[in-house]
């Protein structure tokens, strides 16, 4: 992981976040073990939503 820094990256893609949903234990986890993939999610939906936004805005002024 050291050597292809681009696996750093990776952790935060939200794929592998619903990976980390799914090894949390269903008897003993914390806030924070599920607060963090939830955020990373959260804002990926938030970026892409105003990228989405912004792209549809630019066609409509193109037409």
């Amino acid at each position: 992981m050291d050597d292809f820094p681009i696996f750093k990256v990776l952790e935060y893609v939200p794929s592998t976040q619903l990976v980390y949903f799914l090894e949390i234990s269903n008897i003993s986890f914390t806030t924070g073990d599920v607060l963090k993939p939830l955020l990373i999610n959260l804002a990926w939906t938030v970026v892409l939503t105003v990228v989405s936004v912004i792209l549809y805005q630019r066609r409509l002024k193109d037409e």
